[in-house]
């Protein structure tokens, strides 16, 4: 806790300037005991830091929910509900299986440092490659219109030494000597809704945040039947000589019930790291929405939001691609309302 808590104050801390209802400068500071620095803007501001940071720089400049801001004694500039509502993520469970015929990550990476010296001195051999070799997107129930589950195939053991400490495992499995391979039944569309808050009127103290996983049992019940299809695939008469044991962490004479699987989800589910929609895109009759179409803030001038965030549901996916076009996109629209012209494009002959 101290080790994040020390990183998170060394971050840059900033607060959103506005008057009469126009975001007109940001003051920001890089440390508790450094002087405050304002700057100001000629046309507008965009907020781009994520979507923990985002609402929480919104809340600490007065716009957001009006009963937790004045119950932390910040003035309210903008009464808006959505601002930090709305948290959507992907969780998944991981199954971890013996790998019978070829080396997996954990041995190459861990066991072998000519691996380790070949990708440092030129870029190639297993540590070139991004170590996620195939995913695959299915639907739970043949009449839903698009996928709810993604499954990642990774070729190390999510509870290796190394995969213990990437998705935070202290010892919740029997140890592991074996090279296996890991799948992730990861959900797509949660139903569970979780939210940021402040904790203080404080920059540097991190924000509160509440991701409610497995809130609404649909959630559980989904990663379960992609642990289902995905047992049942390892155990298949295809598979058979390719891959071992389960690494099970009730040990291999546990009996693998639906109750079983429920409680191994509880317990080891992990976020993939795509929260999103803590200041979701929306029309005005939507009253927690807080951006327009054109992700500005509803209700204030010269001010957009342009990141993660933004988002009414979380994507069908990894959300980089979707953030990057975000970008993309709020540029364009920043272009066209301001009469700017491209200086440079992808093509030579065209510039």
């Amino acid at each position: 806790e101290m080790c994040i808590r020390d990183r998170y104050q060394r971050r840059v801390r900033a607060r959103i300037i506005i008057e009469n209802n126009t975001a007109i400068g940001v003051c920001f500071k890089t440390a508790p005991s450094h002087p405050e620095t304002q700057v100001f803007c000629n046309k507008e501001i965009i907020l781009s830091s994520g979507t923990i940071g985002s609402p929480q720089i919104l809340m600490l400049s007065g716009v957001g929910p009006k009963s937790e801001l004045e119950s932390l004694g910040i003035n309210v500039v903008l009464d808006s509900p959505g601002v930090g509502r709305n948290l959507q993520d992907h969780i998944m469970a991981p199954y971890v299986a013996e790998c019978l015929k070829r080396k997996t990550f954990d041995a190459v990476i861990i066991k072998n440092y000519k691996t380790l010296l070949k990708y440092l001195l030129f870029k190639t051999g297993p540590l070139g490659s991004q170590g996620l070799p195939a995913v695959a997107f299915l639907k739970t129930k043949p009449e839903l219109e698009l996928p709810d589950l993604q499954f990642h195939y990774v070729a190390s053991s999510a509870v290796s030494q190394l995969g213990s400490k990437f998705f935070n495992y202290s010892k919740p499995f029997r140890d592991v000597d074996f090279p296996a391979v890991s799948v992730f039944s990861t959900l797509l569309h949660p139903k569970s809704f979780g939210y940021v808050t402040l904790k203080s009127s404080d920059p540097f103290e991190p924000p509160k945040i509440f991701p409610n996983y497995l809130s609404d049992p649909e959630d559980l019940s989904t990663i379960v039947e992609g642990l289902k299809l995905i047992h049942k695939i390892f155990q298949s008469e295809s598979l058979k000589g390719l891959y071992g044991k389960v690494t099970l962490p009730e040990g291999d004479d546990v009996e693998i019930t639906e109750g079983y699987w429920e409680r191994y989800v509880r317990k080891y589910a992990r976020t993939l790291y795509h929260p999103t929609g803590t200041c979701k895109m929306g029309p005005d009759s939507d009253l927690l929405s807080v951006v327009t179409p054109e992700l500005k803030v509803r209700g204030l001038r010269g001010l957009r939001v342009a990141d993660a965030s933004i988002f009414p549901e979380v994507p069908s996916g990894n959300t980089n691609a979707p953030t990057i076009m975000v970008g993309e996109k709020t540029a364009d629209m920043i272009k066209k309302e301001y009469n700017l012209c491209l200086l440079y494009t992808s093509s030579p002959r065209d510039r």
